[in-house]
This record gives structure tokens, C-alpha cells and sequence, in this order.
């Protein structure tokens, strides 16, 4: 895992990983929380590429409780 000056991990780094570790393609992610695949690779990006996007907070909460 890459990490930043504090050592934090990035949190799409934390949402890749939480989603492999499910065995779970965007896809499959996708139709079951609502959430476009182009959404969600964005928010895989978030602290980690330029183009990521944190996502609001609701739909942080949705990605957590799948």
C-alpha cells in the first residue's frame, strides 16, 4: 500500500482494497449499491491521482455498509 507523509492510507486505496477483498468488480459494485462505475473510479482515485474524487459523505456510508 502507498502512503503519504502521515502514513495514512489514501482512501481509495482503502475502497480498492475493501472491494477485492469482497471479490467484487466495479460492475458488480455498481448494481449493487446504485453507484456508476465511473463514480466509483473516481472515488478510487481520491488521494492518490489528480482526477479522484472523495465521495460525499452518504455515499462513503453506502460504500461502507456493501
Amino acid at each position: 500500500m502507498s502512503r503519504q507523509k502521515n502514513d495514512q492510507i489514501p482512501l481509495g486505496e482503502l475502497l480498492t482494497k475493501a472491494r477485492l477483498d469482497k471479490h467484487m468488480s466495479r460492475a458488480q459494485l455498481s448494481k449493487e449499491t446504485g453507484i456508476s462505475e465511473n463514480s466509483l473510479v473516481r472515488y478510487e482515485k481520491a488521494g492518490l491521482e489528480k482526477e479522484g474524487q472523495y465521495p460525499p459523505s452518504p455515499t462513503l456510508a453506502k460504500l461502507c455498509f456493501t
